[in-house]
């Protein structure tokens, strides 16, 4: 793919105050009106607003001469933007290649493709023009495992430098990693400008159950040899955990151990895409137990920990509200090694075990997909037909939109692992709530 050199680059964000208009903006305007009846397939008067509004910015800017491609991105922009606001969070995959061959990995069918440094930078440019009027904006680095691209990492890292100087925007860079090929030149090299987030999952046991070599033998020696090396680059470090069936009854141990390896802040997942059976289930839940009042225990000592499963969903339980589904699609967006537009980096992953077409769009012709961002932005409680008898729907999201569709075919249909653990929960956070809400009553106070 080409280096796409947005308008963005050329024009400020299309904004709609208004001149006068001469006769040159007629023009512009039927050619704004055509492209826009390709996208929502309507003539709608929000349309005509939208092509008006362009033809003032572009006719002041450029008197009137564009070319066509970049006419049709600053028409998709202005639109989309519109209807769905800005985007602020960007998923890049740099490449599928991975040294390691963990049996739960959601990219499916993996092949041997890397980014290229023009569609990488491109991506960067897409969000920089979709983030219309938003300084803070971050980016995930995501694989396979991103290691294996360090050119195109210190690329990214270079262009977003590049871009706080320009556009006075903040971009923060985070990656999430197995952690195997870290070395001290690298984190010297990129230290203050990458978060790093570590996939471990517990100790030895635990973590060699799933995230194996190609030839079998486990990776948490390397693994875990790298946390104080780390920790001397980025004092605060976070683990991303996944529980499976197998691994679910040692969790709060693994907790604990992770904690007193370093490990500050725990980003836990269980492998929706497994069969959980009741036991299992049972055991998740006591375990959840176990850890929230591990977690108290600590947070009422002072210790640096965070557990977001008891930040984020004391947070929805106290407001008593929830946001159907998540931000995929919203104001979030992933791209591909080939530079296509997904909802997420989980649709590019289910994608390669044939999921069906969950592109939102490309880097070149931008978000095209109208429909489908339609049905990830705009969902509410009534587009989850299942749901509107449950117990949890106010303390529920409607589970992930990817998984979803991979098990399902419905985006707005949630698996029943997903309910199953979703019930857990709750009754963990119920048992734990009124110490919960006094933890962060006392937060406050300080």
């Amino acid at each position: 793919m080409r280096a796409v050199s947005h308008p963005s680059q050329k024009l400020k964000t299309i904004n709609s105050h208004h001149t006068d208009i001469s006769h040159p903006t007629n023009k512009l305007r039927k050619r704004a009106l055509k492209y826009l009846s390709t996208l929502t397939g309507n003539d709608r008067s929000h349309d005509h607003h939208i092509a008006d509004a362009l033809a003032r910015s572009l006719l002041n800017s450029t008197k009137g001469d564009i070319h066509s491609s970049d006419l049709k991105l600053l028409v998709n922009q202005f639109f989309n933007l519109l209807h769905f606001g800005p985007i602020t969070q960007m998923e890049i995959f740099l490449t599928e290649f991975c040294n390691l061959a963990c049996d739960y990995c959601f990219v499916k069918g993996k092949k041997p493709k890397t980014i290229s440094k023009d569609t990488l930078l491109s991506a960067i440019n897409f969000l920089l023009f979709y983030s219309g009027k938003k300084d803070d904006l971050n980016i995930t680095l995501f694989g396979g495992e991103p290691l294996l691209a360090r050119d195109k990492i210190l690329a990214a890292v270079d262009h977003c430098d590049q871009i706080r100087k320009d556009a006075g925007k903040s971009i923060h860079i985070s990656m999430t990693t197995n952690g195997t090929l870290l070395d001290e030149t690298f984190l010297k090299q990129t230290q203050g400008k990458i978060n790093y987030l570590l996939s471990i999952d517990g100790d030895e046991t635990t973590h060699d159950r799933h995230r194996k070599y190609a030839d079998g033998s486990g990776s948490f020696r390397e693994v875990a040899g790298k946390i104080p090396l780390l920790q001397k680059y980025q004092p605060w470090l976070g683990a991303r955990m996944t529980v499976t069936p197998k691994t679910v009854g040692n969790l709060h141990d693994n907790i604990v151990y992770l904690h007193q390896q370093g490990i500050n802040q725990f980003l836990i997942g269980p492998a929706t895409d497994r069969v959980w059976e009741e036991q299992a289930v049972e055991i998740y839940e006591k375990q959840w137990l176990q850890v929230g009042n591990y977690y108290l225990e600590k947070k009422k000592k002072g210790d640096s920990l965070r557990i977001t499963f008891f930040e984020k969903k004391e947070k929805i339980a106290e407001c008593n509200q929830s946001q159907w589904g998540c931000g995929a699609g919203r104001n979030i967006i992933s791209v591909s090694t080939d530079g296509m537009l997904y909802p997420c980096s989980k649709f590019i992953g289910y994608e390669g075990s044939d999921a069906g077409n969950v592109q939102l769009g490309n880097l070149e012709e931008g978000i095209t997909n109208i429909a489908l961002r339609k049905n990830l932005a705009h969902i509410g409680e009534a587009d989850f037909l299942d749901c509107g008898r449950c117990k949890l729907k106010e303390n529920c999201e409607g589970g992930c939109p990817a998984d979803n569709f991979f098990l399902n075919r419905k985006l707005h249909e949630p698996g029943t692992t997903h309910c199953k653990l979703k019930y857990a929960e709750q009754r963990v956070l119920k048992e734990l709530r009124q110490d919960l809400n006094t933890l962060n009553r006392n937060k406050q106070k300080h």
